[in-house]
């Protein structure tokens, strides 16, 4: 009698399980807009506002239908990468550096555009770095910053890097770069800071970023964890990456300050009272 109900159950199992299987929506299917569809770059959504929702291959992420009819999605016309992240080829229209294919930037005319020290014509899937020759001034006509490689191409110097989420298209100090406490060098390193504390100031990433090579990324977190809080109080968690809160960003102490660069509210008090302390101390030293 045991046998027969276990058989059972694990057919119902398997029913189950097809059942589920069959119940994820394909391209084309409709669905509903918790659904998740089966195509990767698929996303439940209506091709005209109030109409009846199915699958379709997300044009935000300009992606669009595989060409032949295919059962996917590729990223469309100007667009390059992997499903289901799109990047503008060389002369696509962008608004942002990330917008952009590897080794290139949005220019200042809105359109993608490969870095000084590599080159690309227009509708270009992949930015090539210059040739040089070892000692010429193939590199530093284009980019200051820039060497020739042993291997006979261009990169940036040691401790210099061009950084996507930066502002500049060259290559800027890094981290490990010399840098002054007032000169504004590392101004170009994402979640960076010139630290003054070692023998030789250089540029450092601040306490809630890691550095990676020349360049700083940010410490992973769990939404409502105390992970990037324990590192520096005036950062939180924001979508799974450690962050400054609110209107702060790292100061010249590698922790999370005003853009003025003094300190948030939060630590104020502690701040206003050292200052007390310090005059306080002055002025007893001179009435001695």
């Amino acid at each position: 009698m045991f046998f027969p109900i276990l058989s059972a159950l694990f057919v119902l199992t398997g029913l189950v399980h097809v059942m589920n299987a069959a119940s994820v929506p394909n391209l084309g299917d409709t669905c509903t807009a918790l659904d998740t569809c089966a195509v990767s770059g698929a996303i439940c959504s209506a091709a005209t506002t109030g109409g009846t929702l199915s699958c379709n291959c997300d044009t935000s992420k300009h992606l669009v239908q595989t060409t032949g009819g295919a059962n996917t999605c590729e990223c469309g016309t100007g667009y390059t990468g992997t499903v289901p992240t799109c990047l503008g080829k060389v002369g696509t229209t962008c608004a942002l550096n990330a917008d952009c294919l590897a080794n290139g930037h949005c220019g200042s005319n809105l359109k993608c555009a490969c870095y000084p020290t590599y080159t690309g014509a227009s509708g270009a899937a992949t930015c090539v770095a210059l040739a040089c020759s070892n000692g010429a001034t193939d590199c530093t006509g284009v980019d200051g910053n820039s060497q020739c490689t042993s291997g006979g191409t261009c990169e940036c110097k040691t401790n210099y890097g061009i950084f996507s989420s930066g502002t500049k298209a060259t290559c800027q100090p890094g981290v490990g770069a010399t840098c002054t406490s007032s000169g504004g060098e590392c101004g170009n390193l994402p979640g960076g800071y010139c630290n003054t504390a070692t023998s030789t100031a250089v540029c450092a990433c601040g306490v809630i970023y890691t550095a990676a090579a020349t360049a700083c990324t940010t410490k992973v977190c769990e939404p409502g964890s105390t992970t990037c809080s324990t590192l520096d109080a005036n950062s939180e968690c924001g979508k799974g990456y450690c962050v400054c809160k609110s209107g702060l960003t790292i100061g010249s102490d590698g922790k999370c300050k005003l853009l003025n660069g003094t300190p948030p509210e939060s630590e104020a008090p502690a701040v206003a009272m050292s200052m007390f302390l310090t005059a306080a101390i002055l002025l007893a030293s001179r009435m001695l």
